[in-house]
């Protein structure tokens, strides 16, 4: 066989591969640079670390490696380590606003549990003391030609929970800028009082209009709402040693206590949705362990706006006919 056959080839692989590495350095460095200008120019360029940074070859996605978080003045307390950021689909343009993060190995920095409190109290709750790394992803989109806005997150945390959710809102004129209002608004209505009232009703009332697209939400036990349970029933029950073994006991109390909690939870909600018995059904299994989980969807067939949930909890009527329109599902893992 011709060498020539064989190292032509040979030739053409490394360089692609220098290529595409050579790519990915360019857009990492890039990325670095516009990222360092928007922390500069938002004041934020304090607040964020990290070790190094990597890209795609066309610079579509970048990803920070070793990352610290130090929370200051309206962020104060929000201290995390963070073994990546990972950072898609950004747009800034006039009609396309969108970004995607993916954080994995959230960590408290060093001995301050910030934000992370409440996660450590439900460990303790449920009998475990250590908060292992967790992962965040969050997900924007607008469309302003569209009227279209979309949001997704998740979150994962070993030992507790796992959720993830998605929701669309359609007829959402000038959006950004709605937000954008509403933003400052509430800024200065912390700061100075009353005067940011104005600003704030004004962009609610505009934003009542938006339409409720699909929309889903799931919870997922990763161990807190059984375990959390089981120690209630074994901590919390009185029992009585004359009535039987203990566990037959706790099993006796646990039936009765679920029985009366499903009848006030579908006695609340029966006039309003149709699906009451098997929706209170599945959250009470989903909250104490008995069920991975609970899943709820919404498919609109009709139109509903924001300022039509306002009537849910105060006229079960009106309310039915808002669920029945949203075409809500509540439904176990």
């Amino acid at each position: 066989m011709d060498k020539r056959t064989l190292i032509i080839p040979g030739a053409a692989v490394v360089a692609l591969a220098a290529g595409y590495f050579g790519l990915s350095a360019y857009a990492a460095s890039q990325a670095e640079k516009q990222l360092e200008d928007w922390l500069y120019d938002n004041k934020l360029d304090d607040m964020l670390r990290w070790d190094s940074v990597s890209a795609s070859p066309f610079g579509s996605a970048y990803t920070l490696h070793d990352v610290s978080i130090v929370g200051k003045d309206q962020f104060k307390g929000l201290d995390l380590d963070v073994d990546s950021i990972r950072v898609a689909d950004q747009a800034d343009e006039r009609d396309l606003k969108s970004i995607s993060l993916e954080l994995h190995g959230i960590r408290p920095a060093g001995n301050e549990r910030g934000p992370a409190a409440a996660l450590y109290e439900l460990l303790q709750a449920s009998g475990r003391q250590e908060l292992e790394p967790f992962d965040l992803t969050l997900s924007t989109r607008y469309d302003a030609e569209e009227r279209q806005a979309n949001l997704s997150f998740s979150l994962d945390v070993p030992q507790l929970f796992a959720g993830e959710g998605s929701l669309q809102f359609n007829n959402a004129r000038n959006l950004d800028r709605e937000l954008e209002t509403l933003g400052a608004s509430a800024a200065q209505l912390a700061m100075l009082g009353s005067l940011g009232v104005f600003g704030l009703g004004e962009v609610m009332d505009k934003l009542e209009a938006v339409e409720i697209g699909n929309a889903s939400f799931t919870l997922r036990d990763n161990g807190y709402f059984k375990r959390s349970n089981s120690l209630r029933e074994r901590y919390s029950y009185e029992l009585d040693s004359s009535k039987g073994s203990a566990g037959e006991q706790r099993e006796k109390i646990a039936e009765r206590e679920q029985r009366q909690w499903q009848q006030d939870c579908q006695k609340t909600w029966e006039r309003a949705y149709k699906g009451a018995e098997d929706a209170c059904e599945a959250w009470w299994q989903a909250l104490h362990g008995q069920k991975d989980g609970v899943r709820i969807s919404l498919e609109p067939e009709n139109r509903v706006r924001l300022s039509d949930l306002d009537g849910i909890t105060r006229d079960p009527d009106r309310a039915g006919r808002t669920l029945a329109r949203l075409n809500l599902s509540i439904d176990s893992l």
